[in-house]
C-alpha cells in the first residue's frame, strides 16, 4: 500500500457520511412537503364545508338541520377516500373525516 492510502480511505468514508446526511435531509424534507400539501388540501375541504354551513344558516336554515346535512356531505367528500401520506395502514381516515367535519 502506498503511504497516502489511509488518507484516501478517510476521504471516501467522509464523503459517504456526508452523502448519507444529505440524502436523509432530502428525504425528510420531501416527507414534510408531502404532509404539508395533504394538510393544506384537508384544511381547504373543511373550510369549504364550514362556509357552506354558514351560508345555510344565513339563508335561514335550522342549525341542527344545516349541521347534519353539511356534515354528511363533508364526510362523503371524495377527498377523504385519499390516503394520508405516510400513514401505514392505520385505517382511521373515516374517523378523521367525521371529527374534522363536525359542525356545531
Amino acid at each position: 500500500m502506498r503511504p497516502t492510502a489511509p488518507f484516501r480511505l478517510r476521504r471516501v468514508i467522509g464523503g459517504v457520511l456526508v452523502g448519507l446526511v444529505v440524502l436523509f435531509l432530502a428525504a425528510f424534507g420531501w416527507v414534510g412537503y408531502q404532509t404539508a400539501l395533504y394538510h393544506r388540501h384537508e384544511n381547504a375541504v373543511v373550510a369549504k364545508y364550514r362556509d357552506e354551513f354558514k351560508t345555510c344558516l344565513a339563508v335561514g336554515g335550522v342549525r341542527a338541520s344545516c349541521a347534519s346535512q353539511v356534515s354528511a356531505r363533508c364526510v362523503d367528500d371524495v377527498f377523504w377516500s385519499r390516503r394520508k401520506p405516510f400513514n401505514f395502514g392505520l385505517g382511521n381516515e373515516i374517523d378523521d373525516a367525521a371529527a374534522l367535519c363536525r359542525l356545531s
